[in-house]
């Protein structure tokens, strides 16, 4: 939730004015002086979202008057067109993650941020994708070879879960049938941990012994 002051502040962020904002959202005209004024409360949703934009526009401004030089190479990758599959999405991203790990000029502008801004507020995402993010930051806590467990284990359960949703109509007859769909996606994600932990085990063995070999 923001309030209308905050509402105002962050329009201003974007350098937008009310209108601009409402057509840029898809909103109907007057909705964002309605939120200004405080007749009407900002849906959470579209809080989310503009308190995120606004951080990214402070931050940027920020950079633009540092008189720290841009990155040439993150300017071209900026530039490239977006992958369409998902999997080259993934593979795009993690170009432009390597390279700011061994870039003087991306460590630099990180850095600058980092003295002057606190953490980035939430990202708008879908509540499903949210979840999933949350869920990675709870795996990542776990050693790096029992983190494969947690997601052969959701995928396990997920795939369960389908087949027990599919039988539904017929399991609803039976109270003891619904009892046992629920046991067997509980069994399926604890085999799919399992799996993944034996998976996991398995390939930090071998680069146990790959390690060996080199030293």
């Amino acid at each position: 939730m923001i309030t209308s002051q905050e509402a105002i502040a962050f329009r201003q962020q974007l350098g937008l004015a009310p209108e601009a904002l409402d057509a840029e959202l898809g909103l109907a005209s007057g909705t964002v002086a309605a939120w200004e004024n405080g007749s009407v409360r900002v849906p959470d949703f579209i809080a989310v979202k503009l308190r995120w934009r606004a951080a990214v526009a402070e931050r940027n401004a920020a950079l633009a008057a540092s008189g720290l030089p841009e990155c040439e190479w993150i300017r071209s990758w900026e530039a490239m067109p977006q992958p369409e599959k998902l999997k080259d999405r993934s593979a795009h991203l993690t170009e432009a993650i390597e390279h700011e790990k061994s870039c003087s000029v991306c460590q630099a502008r990180a850095r600058f941020i980092s003295e002057r801004f606190g953490p980035m507020p939430p990202a708008p995402m879908p509540t499903w994708l949210r979840a999933v993010a949350w869920y990675n930051g709870c795996l990542e806590r776990l050693p790096e070879w029992a983190r494969p467990a947690g997601w052969v284990a959701v995928f396990f359960g997920v795939y369960t879960t389908a087949q027990v949703l599919i039988r539904a109509p017929r399991l609803t007859r039976r109270p003891m049938d619904v009892l046992i769909g629920l046991a067997a996606i509980v069994a399926s994600a604890t085999i799919g941990a399992l799996v993944g932990l034996a998976g996991g085990w398995l390939h930090a063995y071998r680069q146990r012994r790959a390690a060996r070999r080199t030293t």
